[in-house]
């Protein structure tokens, strides 16, 4: 099945750097919409960005239906 795959680069504040389980809520959101495939990570250069990989199944009708 294909997929697509997005990079995200996020601007973290001093309330996420102190606790960076802040972001599972947002990626649980992201699971409950069907993307399970994820990963994340902070910007080596300037570690106030993080990555955020996702790559979501992309479901495509057949061109019967179209």
């Amino acid at each position: 099945m294909p997929s697509t795959t997005q990079v995200i680069r996020i601007s973290v504040n001093d309330a996420f750097k102190a606790d960076p389980s802040l972001f599972d809520k947002l990626r649980e959101g992201a699971k409950k919409a069907g993307i399970v495939n994820q990963s994340y990570g902070f910007e080596v250069e300037d570690p106030a960005y993080i990555f955020w990989m996702i790559r979501a199944s992309v479901y495509c009708c057949s061109r019967e239906h179209i």
